[in-house]
């Protein structure tokens, strides 16, 4: 099933839905983080890293 499922599909193809899914869960993966900022949980996490 799924080698016909990858050839039946062209690259280009491909290529735009790979962009469009990273795009939705990198939308998604930062809502989520701000929200968790906001609350202030990350923020003993990345004090250290953000003060090089």
């Amino acid at each position: 099933m799924k080698g016909n499922f990858k050839r039946s599909l062209k690259r280009e193809d491909l290529r735009d839905n790979l962009r469009d899914n990273l795009r939705e869960v990198l939308k998604d993966n930062l809502r989520d983080n701000l929200r968790e900022v906001l609350k202030g949980k990350f923020k003993g996490k990345f004090e250290g890293k953000f003060n090089r």
